[in-house]
């Protein structure tokens, strides 16, 4: 569904003479558009979701904290536009369960360690790379800095607001913690598919 409504806004640019209808640029700007319509789509579903459960809140902290460092660090990524939104709904409502666990036992260590096992991942792994969105050499050292400094200050942040029994602290430890298990989830997958191809 998605690539056929950026099918044709591409359509429509090109026959308004806006974008050339060259093959490279009429492809390079339908993937863009295809990109912008699947994130538009996540937000407006995982808003929705915060909203229909009653955690409109934590749905917003969720974005906040997952689309940065995402940006940067890079992860799983699924093979189709269903999928990715499937799965983006998923480790949400995931990232949701497991910030009532921590709230049950609201241990500082505990978030310490989720935090530190997520930074480490971040730091040794990132960035991961989408085989529509190769990342160039030397901008790979950047993209990893970039996402380590995010995380590190959301996992600041995350002990700050925990110090003062301030709940989603634990939040944002849950929400980094997902970040790395797609990250993690993504080398697997970029592992297999080069034993595959080889």
């Amino acid at each position: 569904m998605i690539e056929a409504i950026s099918e044709r806004i591409t359509e429509f640019l090109a026959d308004s003479k806006e974008i050339s209808k060259d093959i490279d640029e009429f492809s390079c700007y339908k993937y863009g558009i295809e990109i912008a319509l699947s994130t538009m789509l996540n937000i407006v579903l995982i808003l929705s979701i915060g909203a229909v459960t009653g955690r409109f809140i934590e749905s917003v902290i969720f974005l906040a904290v997952f689309i940065p460092i995402r940006q940067f660090s890079g992860g799983y990524h699924a093979d189709t536009y269903f999928r990715c939104n499937m799965f983006f709904c998923i480790s949400f409502v995931m990232v949701l369960l497991l910030f009532e666990i921590l709230k049950v036992y609201n241990s500082v260590y505990l978030l310490l360690a989720i935090d530190l096992f997520s930074l480490s991942i971040i730091a040794f792994f990132s960035p991961i790379e989408n085989r529509n969105k190769p990342i160039p050499a030397e901008k790979r050292m950047g993209l990893k800095l970039k996402a380590i400094l995010i995380s590190a200050l959301i996992s600041l942040v995350s002990l700050i607001m925990h110090c003062y029994s301030v709940v989603y602290g634990s939040l944002l430890s849950c929400t980094l913690l997902m970040i790395s298990v797609l990250i993690i989830s993504g080398k697997i997958k970029e592992r297999r598919k080069r034993n595959y191809e080889s």
